[in-house]
């Protein structure tokens, strides 16, 4: 398939390398040109000209409309605008509105598997939209996936992305400060660690988190700046609904206090640095 990936952040970058290596004619386009990138067209329109797949992935709604507002009016009809990057549920509402309405097909596509789950070809994608699109898509997804699965009408699948990353959220900040609290009580992380290690509450999240924690190193599997975007997206989900989540409050903040620490770029268990 002639597929055009937007965006080469942590998730783009890796899936565009792994399109192009199972043989699909891969374009590739970015805000911050990077020429050197394998596929790179420095203008999104001509990325998007001819394409089946345009693969959107990048940082937040507005992004997403300005990709939109170049590649639109070069669409063929019945091109499949696959909608990768969290955003708000009405934002995603009006984005498939835009498209249909130029003669696309859209699927509301959002994902979790952060960077390890992209390079291993183990991400797991949440789909609004008609089955009948899905299944155009779903072989070569299929290739980049751990699982694929339909949630129901445009919305809903974000609706699912936005609860999910909450938990994320909380897991992460709870991890944190656990491994605090045992520090000072004496107990450095390789302990906790190893004795974590047979505690009912371990799961993939901890064991993905362990290491980083464990190094005092923080490089970004989903960074700082865009959970703090997410939580504060299901913050407002909440409060149009009338829903009071205090903990997504909690949550807004601390992510706020991170930004203003300077962790934007770094993993979100960075956040343990607010604790010390």
């Amino acid at each position: 398939m002639r597929i055009a990936v937007f965006g080469l952040g942590i998730i783009g970058s890796v899936w565009a390398q792994q399109l192009r290596a199972d043989g699909h004619e891969v374009r590739a386009w970015n805000r911050t040109p990077r020429p050197d990138f394998p596929g790179f067209v420095e203008d999104a329109a001509e990325a998007a000209t001819g394409c089946d797949i345009a693969a959107i992935v990048v940082s937040d709604g507005t992004a997403v409309s300005a990709v939109l507002d170049a590649i639109l009016p070069v669409l063929e009809p019945g091109t499949i605008v696959a909608q990768h990057s969290t955003i708000g549920v009405e934002e995603t509402l009006g984005i498939a509105a835009r498209v249909e309405a130029a003669g696309g097909r859209f699927l509301d596509m959002p994902f979790s598997g952060s960077k390890a789950g992209a390079e291993n070809r183990q991400c797991n994608f949440y789909v609004g939209g008609e089955d009948a699109v899905l299944e155009e898509v779903r072989p070569t997804y299929r290739k980049l996936a751990k699982s694929i699965i339909s949630v129901g009408r445009h919305g809903e699948a974000m609706s699912l992305k936005l609860a999910f990353n909450v938990l994320t959220a909380g897991l992460g900040q709870s991890l944190c400060e656990a491994v605090r609290l045992a520090e000072v009580g004496g107990v450095s992380r390789d302990l906790f660690f190893r004795a974590f290690e047979t505690h009912f509450a371990r799961c993939g999240y901890t064991d993905l988190k362990r290491p980083l924690l464990e190094k005092g190193e923080y490089g970004p599997q989903f960074s700082v700046k865009l959970m703090r975007k997410d939580v504060l997206l299901a913050q407002g989900e909440s409060e149009k609904s009338g829903l009071n989540l205090p903990l997504v409050g909690l949550l807004a903040d601390i992510y706020q206090a991170g930004g203003k620490a300077g962790l934007d770029e770094c993993d979100l268990v960075s956040l343990i640095r607010l604790l010390e």
